[in-house]
């Protein structure tokens, strides 16, 4: 991420890389290994999550206990995909008390058909823009993250031993979709 100077003011290794048709990024990437922070750029504290990354809700949880007030997603995913996106945009947007916005790629390439809308999301779920216009405008308010941060689910405190303490156990133990023919 660039500030408003043009100088870097972030940058940010996707953590989790897919392995399917139209999207080998194991083969030409590195995972990142580094957890999701928080950055102050545009008058805002705002947290970077890219595409498939999403998809993993306690990073989105904790940009937002780590003070994101938003997550900025780009995203190069198959347009037909959008509706599953968006509704993942919208659970992260609420339950991380954050505005979500995130771009896609905009059309087809080397044979993937990328593209679908651009997203942005309030913290309250409200949905403030849905467009595959090149340029779109999306006005944040930080009184709307403020009121969701005081309404459920925002006000819960994470109980993050206990899930650190269960994440654990799944890596030493066999999931149930492990034995499936």
């Amino acid at each position: 991420m660039f500030d408003r100077t043009g100088a870097l003011a972030a940058s940010y290794r996707k953590l989790y890389l897919p392995e399917e048709n139209g999207f080998w990024e194991t083969r030409h990437y590195e995972p990142g290994d580094a957890l999701p922070s928080v950055i102050g750029v545009f008058g805002m504290s705002i947290g970077l999550q890219v595409c498939s990354d999403i998809n993993r809700p306690e990073g989105s949880l904790l940009l937002g206990a780590l003070g994101a007030e938003v997550i900025v997603n780009p995203r190069a995913t198959e347009a037909a995909t959008f509706e599953r996106w968006k509704t993942i945009f919208i659970a992260n947007a609420i339950t991380s008390c954050t505005y979500v916005l995130s771009v896609a790629r905009p059309r087809a390439e080397l044979g993937v058909p990328l593209g679908g809308p651009s997203f942005a999301v309030s913290p309250m779920g409200e949905v403030l823009v849905e467009t595959t216009e090149t340029i779109a405008l999306v006005t944040l308010h930080r009184t709307v993250i403020e009121e969701a941060r005081r309404r459920y689910p925002g006000y819960l405190a994470t109980r993050a031993d206990l899930y650190a303490r269960g994440w654990k156990r799944v890596r030493t133990t066999t999931l149930p979709h492990e034995n499936a023919e």
